[in-house]
């Protein structure tokens, strides 16, 4: 009988661990639900819009080919078009990546006469074999070899994408559970000088809202005279991230219009007028002389 109750205690004990250590289990991953990841995608993954605000052109990356390079080095007179993807992700950067070559396919601007492409990887650990693989994969899906001259794909220490992520309001984070870097799509247009001028928070770019950005940015330097005369009937709208027409604007251009149609036309009346009172004038001295 002691052997029985022994034995009956001793299985009592071991399930009452077995409860204990699975109450703990379940609250521990109630807790770990309830907190959630670590970081909040509205606040700690987001684009600003630091429209006017100028970067460090002094960090210093590597560029596809494993040279040290500063990045004032591609600010020479034109516009800029940044992004800052990590060419292992297989997800939101082939997106925005694709979407970028299907709007330039579409653009009269070329990269390398008008502007600048740069891409940094915000993932320290990839190299520059790995960004040279990426640029000649998108070179050979753009269809333009000449761009590889105004494209660069580069690498580059922590501190340094630190600091350009931060100064163009680029907000990510690594996940180390999927070892994965969560960030927001984005284009940032900057200008020669390295202010930031536009910024584009999709995967898709309008071939339009990108050609006017790059003329806005270039302070009219690049495009032709209409595509200028059209930039100033279409306002920026930095919370939809596209041109729009102004209407104010458009009202201002029209009105001006017609008072110099309206001023020129009085103008020409009056002139025809003091013409017609000039001959007046003249016939009128000649009949009086012959008489």
């Amino acid at each position: 009988m002691a052997g029985t109750e022994d034995a009956e205690r001793g299985c009592a004990m071991r399930l009452a661990r077995w409860c204990a250590c699975l109450f703990l289990t379940v609250a521990v991953a109630a807790v770990a639900n309830a907190q959630g990841p670590k970081y909040d995608l509205k606040k700690d993954v987001i684009l600003e819009q630091r429209l006017s605000e100028s970067i460090p052109l002094g960090l210093r990356f590597m560029d596809e080919g494993g040279r040290d390079v500063e990045l004032q080095r591609y600010f020479d007179g034109k516009p800029v078009a940044l992004m800052m993807p990590f060419y292992q992700c297989a997800g939101i950067c082939t997106a925005e990546l694709n979407g970028l070559v299907k709007a330039l396919k579409q653009m009269k601007l070329k990269p390398g006469p008008d502007f600048r492409i740069v891409l940094v990887s915000i993932n320290p650990t990839e190299k520059p074999q790995l960004a040279a693989m990426k640029k000649q994969a998108y070179l050979a899906q753009l269809g333009s070899p000449e761009a590889g001259d105004a494209w660069h794909f580069l690498t580059g220490k922590q501190e340094a994408i630190k600091a350009l992520a931060d100064a163009v309001g680029y907000h990510y984070v690594y996940d180390a559970e999927t070892d994965q870097y969560i960030h927001p799509p984005g284009l940032i247009i900057l200008t020669p000088k390295g202010k930031i001028s536009r910024v584009f928070g999709s995967v898709e770019y309008n071939p339009r809202d990108l050609r006017l950005a790059m003329i806005e940015a270039s302070d009219g330097k690049i495009g032709t005279r209409t595509e200028q005369v059209l930039l100033a009937c279409y306002q920026f709208d930095p919370a939809k991230g596209r041109y729009g027409v102004a209407v104010a604007r458009v009202l201002q251009i029209a009105g001006a219009a017609t008072l110099a149609v309206l001023c020129g036309y009085i103008g020409v009346s009056l002139i025809r007028e003091r013409m017609r009172a000039s001959r007046a004038g003249t016939t009128q001295t000649g009949t009086e002389a012959e008489a």
